[in-house]
């Protein structure tokens, strides 16, 4: 696809910091890499002087993917963590062994730095993501950036404060880097009209998006009875645009069952739905804490794999004889049919690693948090617990304005916000961000189930009253 004349003009300044407002949708990635591509080919740049930083391996990975076999090895395209390690280990031995070791790493890296006991030369430096970056990231920024920086990034789409992220990093670069120009990317290829004109309504500041795609697309917020309600109607949803999981349904969708996503604030909140899920024999995946990926047992099973690899042994059967888990057998068997099995299996699970164990070619429904849901996209998007459940700090508050933004813009097509009045045995309240998204592109409505269960709770009611005159 074409660039459009924002994102060429990321293209042709030189020679001073850029800095790169994307909202969602807008092709940040695509305008990194034309950016990355446009340094090595048209300016005539050495590949090996190019450093490109991501906030996670997948996002590395996507931009590996897209750049062209002849330049992916020579620039430096990665995390700042493997950045600091691979410096730091020419230095020092350093092990990492838990997620401390992260943060060590990092400070150890920039104490390097600050000693000039690692002097980096890079010509130009390209940092994907920026608003996640940590204090102690910009700190090694500052020291490793020539005047060549890239900044791209979106700062309502800041949700990483447990992180260390800070929501004012672009102000902090624009003082300490006051010859930069802005660019503001504003074309959105993503999403259909109406989530984005109800989306962009949490923040009635930000520079409005213009979608390319002409339809107009649905946003709803339904009304549920209670947490099992609204996994049946997702459940009914699902089958309805798909077809369902009956190979001779009559009323087949026109829709996969990978277009869909229940994206959580909690893991809790999934339950419910889960148990819908299995019980009607629809395919799913879970991304990040509580998927499969993420239990210790299969992380053990993984190593004792590793062990086996150049073998032509059955990997099902090998398998078998550590696990006895069904879910991990199931997965596993596809890879019976080769004779390097073992070999293609820790391939797939080296590629999903990088990915934040997602895999975009399961045709199944994706469950995941709000933070897992950064950077995806879906046909049809349902938020679950749209409800009152966090802390009144005022720090909290608008990071969790940004967490439902995130959210929300994950939907091309479809968007549900989903809102039950009990959720296991507590009464909630619909959330206080309703009174910032109400538009009439959002269509309010209550779960037909409930409303039948409404009506006749206001017959009984009536009857009772019309008794009593008697």
């Amino acid at each position: 696809m074409e660039l459009n004349w924002e994102q060429k003009k990321v293209l042709k300044i030189q020679y001073r910091p850029i800095v790169v407002i994307a909202g969602p949708g807008t092709g940040k990635t695509r305008t990194l890499v034309a950016k990355l591509q446009n340094l090595i080919t048209s300016q005539k740049n050495n590949p090996s002087k190019i450093l490109a930083l991501t906030f996670t391996r997948k996002a590395s990975q996507e931009i590996k993917e897209r750049l062209k076999d002849n330049f992916k090895n020579k620039a430096f395209i990665g995390t700042f963590h493997s950045l600091a390690f691979q410096f730091v280990s020419q230095v020092e031995q350093f092990e990492i062994e838990n997620d401390e070791d992260y943060e060590r790493l990092l400070l150890e890296f920039l104490e390097l730095l600050k000693n000039k006991k690692i002097n980096l030369n890079f010509s130009h430096v390209l940092v994907d993501e920026f608003q996640d970056t940590s204090e102690v990231q910009y700190e090694i920024l500052k020291i490793i950036s020539p005047k060549n920086i890239i900044v791209i990034g979106d700062p309502y789409q800041s949700i990483y404060s447990f992180r260390g992220a800070n929501f004012g990093i672009f102000e902090a670069f624009k003082k300490d880097f006051p010859e930069y120009r802005e660019i503001k990317l504003s074309e959105n290829y993503r999403s259909y009209k109406n989530i984005t004109t109800v989306s962009q309504k949490l923040f009635p500041e930000i520079t409005k998006l213009h979608n390319i795609k002409k339809e107009e697309g649905e946003v709803k917020l339904i009304e549920f009875l209670n947490h099992k309600a609204e996994a049946d109607f997702i459940v009914s949803t699902i089958m309805s645009g798909t077809g369902g999981v009956d190979l001779n349904s009559v009323n087949e969708g026109d829709q996969k069952f990978s277009d869909f996503a229940v994206i959580y604030r909690n893991h809790f909140l999934r339950e419910s739905v889960e148990n819908a899920l299995k019980q009607s024999g629809i395919p799913y995946q879970m991304v990040g804490g509580g998927s499969i990926w993420e239990k210790k047992e299969t992380k053990s099973l993984i190593e004792k794999i590793k062990k086996y690899e150049g073998r032509e042994d059955k990997l099902s059967k090998l398998v078998k004889k550590f696990s006895e888990d069904s879910e991990i057998l199931s997965l596993v068997k596809r890879f019976d049919k080769y004779k390097d099995g073992i070999k293609r299996f820790l391939e797939y699970v080296e590629d999903l690693e990088g990915r934040e164990f997602y895999d975009p070619n399961l045709n199944c429904v994706t469950l995941l948090t709000m933070h897992a849901s950064k950077g995806l996209e879906f046909e049809n998007v349902f938020i679950i617990g749209f409800e009152e459940n966090f802390n009144e700090k005022r720090s909290d508050i608008d990071e969790e304005k940004r967490l439902l933004y995130v959210s929300m813009t994950r939907a091309k097509q479809k968007l549900y916000l989903m809102y039950s009045r009990r959720r296991n045995g507590k009464v909630m309240k619909v959330s206080r961000f309703l009174k910032d998204l109400r538009d009439e592109k959002l269509i309010e409505m209550i779960d037909p189930k409930m409303e039948k269960i409404i009506k006749r709770i206001e017959r009984k009611k009536l009857k009772k009253a019309q008794i009593s005159l008697f």
